[in-house]
Formats: structure tokens, sequence, C-alpha cells
């Protein structure tokens, strides 16, 4: 696995919700560029220094994407197998928000990418057999980012 400089780095987040916001406060430090497709809400993006983009610039010119959009039972999922065909290779995909947002087999498929970051799963806990499971380019994780933001609101107010 091929490892950058955080600060030389392209982040994009697909969506703009309190854990993304959390998010863009913690990556601020590092210097590396934050970039948001969250379409009707370019004032909020703005509003947090980071530059509004489509979602094809998004996927077609991130050096990490991270998810942060919902989708209600029924709709397709936010992130297809094409979304993440389009990622640059060096890319890393990262989904704390929703399982259901990403399609599966298209993530299960994904070889081409460097890797992917997940605290969030389709089954849990993950079949014994799942092809997530050993990989050397993915890395799972118990899911935390609902505490972590549950924390900011609470000391917030």
């Amino acid at each position: 696995m091929r490892y950058h400089a955080l600060s030389l780095m392209k982040v994009g987040l697909l969506g703009l919700d309190a854990v993304a916001e959390g998010v863009i406060r913690r990556l601020r430090p590092f210097g590396c560029e934050i970039v948001v497709c969250a379409p009707g809400q370019e004032d909020a993006i703005s509003a947090l220094g980071c530059e509004s983009v489509t979602r094809e610039a998004l996927f077609a010119t991130c050096d990490a994407v991270s998810v942060h959009t919902r989708v209600e039972a029924g709709q397709p999922p936010a992130v297809t197998a094409r979304d993440l065909s389009t990622m640059v290779p060096t890319a890393w995909f990262i989904n704390i928000t929703q399982a259901e947002a990403v399609e599966e087999s298209g993530l299960v498929c994904e070889n081409r990418i460097a890797g992917a970051a997940l605290d969030v799963f389709w089954q849990e806990p993950l079949p014994a057999e799942h092809p997530l499971l050993g990989r050397h380019d993915v890395i799972l994780t118990p899911r935390m980012a609902d505490a972590v933001t549950q924390e900011e609101v609470r000391k917030d107010g």
C-alpha cells in the first residue's frame, strides 16, 4: 500500500451533514484541499471554506472520498459501481455514514483504487466468508462516527 502526506491530498466529501462538518474541522489543520459535493448547500460549503464540486469531479479528482449522505429504504445507493470505477487509482474510499449508501457489489469488486475504509456494513456482523474480509486494501472498524457526532452535539448545546 502506498500512502501520501495528508497535506498534499485533495479530500472530497459527498454530502454535508454534522459528521462531514466534523471531518472538515479535523482535516483543516493538515492543510489538505477539501471539496464537497452537496447540491443545494453551496452557501454552507463556502461558509466552511471549502469548494463546491460536481459529483463527477469529486470521484475523478480526489485522493480520498468520504460519504456523508443517507439513502432511504428502497432508494438506489448514493454511490454506484460506476462512481467507484472513475476514482483515481491512488484514491481511498471512506464510508462512515450508511452501508446502503454504497452499492456493495461495486465496492467488493473494486480493486483498482488504493483502498477502502468502512465502519458500516451491509450485514452485521460480516459473515466470515465476506469478500472484504482479509483484503490488504480494506480497513474495517467498529461503528464510531455517530458516537463522535453525538458527543459534539452535546458539547455544542
